[in-house]
């Protein structure tokens, strides 16, 4: 714990720590986090929970990630509560730590509905992997 707060003071946290269950250390980010960074250790997995609306034709996308130094994950979408008018659900992105180095994950939210998606919004990331 020590080890990982001097991390953070170095490198920057940049997300909640949650601790799972009985699983690996989770780091979570939001959108107000847009830019900032944090380090983990291999093992550790960093959360990344952004505003979506797929109903309206609207989704993340990776725009870049080193695979080596984060696993590449599947998207999860966690609808709105069923009386939030209007409101948007969440599209979570979980990315475990599995080799050292620092990377980037940049996201871009995507638009459909031409022949070429038009870009939205973008989210980016840094993570420093020990």
């Amino acid at each position: 714990m020590l080890l990982a707060l001097l991390a953070c003071v170095t490198v920057g946290c940049g997300g909640e720590e949650e601790p799972g269950p009985a699983g690996p250390v989770e780091i979570r980010v939001t959108q107000g986090q847009d830019g900032a960074s944090t380090a983990l250790h291999v093992g550790h997995v960093l959360r990344i929970e952004l505003p979506a609306n797929p109903l309206n034709g609207g989704a993340w996308e990776i725009e870049a990630v080193d695979a080596s130094v984060l696993r590449v994950p599947v998207e999860e979408y966690l609808p709105p509560e069923p009386d939030a008018d209007d409101a948007p659900g969440t599209s979570i992105w979980r990315f475990r730590a599995i080799g050292t180095g620092s990377t980037t994950v940049r996201l871009r939210y995507v638009k459909f509905g031409e022949d070429v998606p038009t870009t939205e919004r973008t989210f980016s990331f840094a993570v420093l992997v020990d």
